[in-house]
């Protein structure tokens, strides 16, 4: 179901339990204690790139943190209707999922889980639901990723064609099967 712009959170829960029982998940709005384990998690993904600089432990931990709370504030300004959301297994934190619906689009933003967790089909398994209800919506949906990222192939496999190359990012898109017949 769409709410003024979003997606239900019941709506996506209740796929996701039925696509992929086995792997219990669900999503939540994210609150304000959920931001130090999102911190947590965009650091995760610097870092192999940060392994590289001569900084001590404690300036990247405060560039990371620099950098993660310069990300959530372009979010929430740039994109006031999207949902920023927790994503839950067995009701532990494992990722976050950022989304935005608007008139003509559904926008992955961003969606993140613990590198422990990475390669078993749980990023899979979201994206294609939101690609399905996307879809279903009439919606596009689009998405940027970074060349060398592993979720690149994922996104290949799931549909998505890169549609332009803007800064270090990939930005791809995967039009719902009418639209993609009739261009």
């Amino acid at each position: 179901m769409v709410v003024a712009g979003r997606i239900s959170g019941n709506t996506l829960n209740d796929s996701l339990a039925a696509q992929e029982p086995a792997l219990a998940l669900r999503v939540r709005e994210e609150q304000a204690a959920d931001l130090p384990f999102c911190l947590k998690l965009f650091t995760s993904t610097r870092i192999a790139e940060l392994e590289a600089l001569p900084w001590s432990t404690e300036q990247k931990a405060a560039f990371c943190k620099q950098q993660f709370e310069a990300q959530h504030q372009h979010y929430v300004t740039n994109s006031p209707g999207a949902e920023f959301l927790v994503i839950e297994q067995r009701g532990e934190r494992i990722g976050r999922l950022y989304i935005e619906l608007t008139d003509n689009e559904f926008t992955l933003m961003e969606i993140t889980l613990l590198p422990v967790l990475r390669g078993q089909g749980i990023g899979t398994a979201i994206t294609a639901e939101l690609l399905v209800q996307a879809h279903r919506l009439g919606r596009v949906m689009s998405l940027h990723v970074e060349p060398n990222n592993p979720a690149r192939r994922l996104y290949e496999r799931l549909g998505f064609t890169v549609k332009d190359e803007i800064a270090f990012y990939l930005f791809m898109t995967c039009s719902p099967p009418a639209v993609a017949s009739s261009s």
